[in-house]
């Protein structure tokens, strides 16, 4: 079974290293890794106009310019769509770190892009036409109910309109198969020891944030590298 991941370069320090963590984790349960870049995104004809788009949408809904982080995430899905030699693949974030994961653990239908971790983009299941299917959703659900949701964007004082806003905001109006928190992917909480029974964690920033304020002895600890820690924690245990 393939996993893929996107990565870019955006200037996140210990970027490169995570990316290699993530590919252990998945490579020791036996998976066969593979990293996808701004080049994959680019080979779809689809490319140009998902940006021109994404970068209005963000600047109507939002009130401002997208920034890199939050376009690289658009941008993976469409790099996922151009995998034509695949049928259903999982897909992930590089902080997704496979302690015991096996594929035969999923068992969500194949006839609808399956968002894993309720609104949270970070591990999905789908195949290429599905996430096609997602980046034109996107464009097409965003700019028709533009009005709607700057006012929901408003109530609920998020600070921009990435892929995972989009979810939260219009996941009653796209079809698509949402999995409830934590079915298969849980989020890493440090010294948590309910921990030990998980198999897989998304070792998020939320992560790191919450654990720096719960452990006063990890507070002035460097958040990035603290990460890393984590990380290597989990796959050392």
């Amino acid at each position: 079974m393939k996993i893929f991941t996107y990565y870019e370069d955006i200037n996140f320090k210990n970027q490169d290293e995570m990316v290699q963590l993530w590919k252990k984790s998945w490579e020791q349960q036996g998976f066969e890794t593979i990293i996808l870049t701004l080049d994959d995104a680019k080979k779809s004809s689809y490319y140009e106009e998902f940006v021109t788009n994404i970068k209005q949408i963000h600047i109507d809904i939002a009130g401002r310019e997208i920034q890199p982080y939050g376009l690289s995430c658009y941008l993976r899905w469409l790099a996922y769509s151009v995998q034509r030699d695949q049928e259903s693949f999982l897909v992930s974030d590089y902080d997704v770190i496979n302690k015991n994961f096996k594929i035969n653990e999923i068992n969500e239908l194949q006839d609808t892009i399956s968002f894993m971790d309720r609104y949270c983009p970070c591990l999905c299941y789908g195949s290429s036409d599905q996430f096609l299917k997602f980046c034109k959703n996107i464009i097409s659900i965003s700019n028709q109910h533009k009005e709607i949701l700057q006012k929901e964007y408003q109530e609920k004082k998020l600070v921009c309109y990435h892929d995972q806003d989009f979810l939260v905001l219009n996941h009653e109006r796209i079809i698509c198969n949402i999995c409830p928190a934590n079915k298969y992917v849980s989020l890493y909480e440090h010294n948590n020891l309910e921990m030990e029974k998980c198999n897989l964690f998304h070792v998020a920033h939320r992560s790191v944030n919450e654990a720096k304020n719960n452990v006063p002895e990890l507070k002035e600890m460097n958040s990035d590298e603290l990460r890393i820690k984590f990380i290597e924690g989990i796959l050392n245990k």
